[in-house]
């Protein structure tokens, strides 16, 4: 099973305000991720998850929202509210996560990351898990194994994904995509620059 986690609860301090809920052509900026998580598992299969802590958010996802108030606390608390929202997972299972300020991820990258094959049992050789590369840094959205399961929840503080990967760099693939689609919004000029763009 494939889980797509949209981490929705974040605090946006140097945005000023609830980043996730401003308005970028037409709708808030946290839809953006969601309907792109939603376009990806219907292609090829999977659940989605929305962490958040704003009943905002919570209220347009009632299915698939994970309330989650401690994420005020740091990111780990958002990646760990993901991971047990999907219960017992098996060893084929795939765990996605993806920062809800990312406006310009396609469905299509998603898809690429969900397709990668993960490593199953620690003897295959396969990856534990991919991220998206720009050809100089790597970013959201990452996809962890199963195995990985026990290394996430484990996180603490402000701490994600990325200290995970640094824990297995022999076993991390990458998977090339536009620089564009890596950028994300961290001031309000972001979005009213983008919006000059559009």
């Amino acid at each position: 099973m494939n889980y797509l986690i949209l981490l929705a609860a974040g605090k946006g301090s140097r945005f000023g305000a609830n980043k996730l809920l401003a308005p970028f052509r037409g709708r808030p900026l946290w839809t953006y991720g969601y309907q792109v998580l939603k376009a990806a598992a219907n292609a090829v299969g999977g659940r989605v998850k929305v962490v958040s802590r704003y009943p905002e958010i919570l209220a347009e996802v009632p299915e698939e929202g994970v309330f989650s108030p401690e994420s005020e606390n740091g990111l780990s608390f958002s990646v760990r509210a993901g991971v047990l929202s999907c219960g017992e997972l098996a060893a084929g299972d795939k765990l996605l996560f993806l920062a809800a300020d990312m406006p310009f991820l396609t469905a299509e990258t998603v898809q690429k990351l969900l397709k990668m094959p993960l490593s199953a049992s620690e003897e295959d050789g396969l990856p534990l898990a991919a991220c998206a590369w720009d050809g100089e840094e790597t970013g959201n959205p990452v996809v962890f194994s199963a195995l990985l399961r026990e290394k996430l929840l484990a996180l603490s503080g402000d701490r994600g994904g990325k200290a995970v990967l640094r824990d297995c760099p022999d076993r991390v693939e990458k998977i090339l995509c536009p620089k564009a689609e890596l950028t994300d919004v961290d001031h309000p000029s972001d979005l009213t620059e983008e919006e000059k763009k559009g």
